[in-house]
């Protein structure tokens, strides 16, 4: 684990950049140029420099990391991916949270979109009531179109009401339209989709192996159940690609990796597991 609030990681010489950061003019290649910073937030639980680590800066390391420099420079090909792995590969908690930001994924049909389709027309119901004020202007009021009518609300309102009875206990008694999914993860197995000429070059292979192995060892279960179950099948399947690309050394100690990590939990996923090794000696 990295150390807690140490003193050395407060240096006067950082000062200058937090207060750049604190003025919006910090740039993520101000934090990758400086070694400094980089071991502050690798090492230090309270670095004031986590809270610039939005989103957008996560995927940009993930970017330094797993793809081909822009250009031919000394920084952008060799130290900022050096140091964006760094960050990535810390156990820091604060910056793994980061790395790991939950969000609700939810699958629905094409029948599942229609449905509720209908249901906003009906609980709009903007033609309805257009309908029913001109008839109204029309007709005038009248005592039994209007009894008529409130019955009609009360039904509507009776049938609105079990329908969403019905969807709430549905969305309750269902997990299969909704999935947790890691953002800045799968924004990192995206690599796996690279042409061959990429996966040739054993220098980013190697990064990605490096950030998905510590994922692996710093959240053990949580990540290996997420790539034997990815709920993004209709993307990309994880386990096929890390197939495909299994030539690669890197590749066969990330599928060594779930094949043999164990967990009462995850005893689910033997069947996938012994999919996994099928598919790998065909």
């Amino acid at each position: 684990m990295g150390f807690q609030g140490i003193s050395f990681f407060e240096d006067t010489k950082l000062n200058p950049f937090i207060e750049k950061m604190e003025k919006g003019e910090l740039t993520l290649e101000d934090i990758l140029n400086e070694d400094r910073i980089v071991q502050d937030i690798r090492t230090n639980h309270n670095s004031k420099f986590i809270s610039f680590l939005t989103k957008d800066k996560i995927q940009k390391l993930i970017d330094y990391s797993t793809k081909f420099p822009s250009e031919d420079n000394l920084n952008i090909g060799y130290k900022y991916p050096f140091n964006a792995t760094e960050i990535l590969c810390t156990d820091n908690l604060n910056v793994q949270n980061k790395l790991m930001t939950e969000k609700t994924y939810i699958k629905k049909n094409d029948e599942d979109n229609i449905n509720e389709k209908i249901k906003q027309i009906k609980k709009g119901s903007f033609l309805g009531q257009l309908f029913a004020t001109l008839n109204h202007l029309k007709n005038g009021p009248n005592v039994e179109e209007k009894e008529e009518d409130d019955n009609e609300v009360s039904e509507s309102e009776e049938d609105e009401k079990n329908e969403e009875e019905k969807d709430k206990n549905k969305n309750e008694n269902t997990d299969d339209n909704k999935n947790i999914i890691y953002e800045n993860i799968d924004y990192l197995l995206l690599f796996l989709k690279e042409p061959e000429k990429t996966m040739d070059n054993y220098v980013l292979v190697g990064y990605f192996y490096k950030i998905l192995n510590s994922l692996i060892n710093i959240h053990q279960m949580k990540i290996v159940q997420y790539l034997l179950d990815y709920p993004r099948k209709d993307e990309f399947d994880v386990l096929d690609l890390l197939v495909k690309h299994m030539k690669r050394k890197s590749m066969c100690n990330i599928i060594q990796k779930l094949l043999m990590f164990e967990h009462e939990l995850i005893s689910k996923y033997d069947e996938k597991k012994n999919r996994l090794i099928i598919k790998s000696i065909r």
